[in-house]
């Protein structure tokens, strides 16, 4: 049996655990090993929120650049598109 305090391993005591003195009716009498699960679905998740982000920021850099190139064609002097004027509220 296994004390659930220390964990160490007691024969039939009367009383008390031997190592840690704690009472015989606070003791399990088999503790489990513990049990590791698989992360394999937290990582399958991880990674499609990765991609997803990737996707995500490769969209915005897009919508970014095509900003920065009407930014400049404006200060070289061309014109603005009427259909990107924004509207009166």
């Amino acid at each position: 049996m296994y004390c659930t305090r220390c964990g160490s391993r007691y024969e039939a005591s009367p009383n008390f655990c031997q190592a840690c003195g704690q009472p015989l009716a606070a003791v399990a009498p088999a503790a489990r090993a513990a049990r590791f699960e698989s992360l394999r679905p937290l990582a399958t998740a991880l990674v499609i929120a990765i991609g997803v982000g990737i996707a995500f920021d490769v969209i915005v850099a897009a919508l970014n650049i095509e900003r920065i190139s009407l930014a400049y064609r404006i200060i070289a002097g061309g014109a603005y598109p009427e259909a990107m004027a924004p509207v009166p509220a």
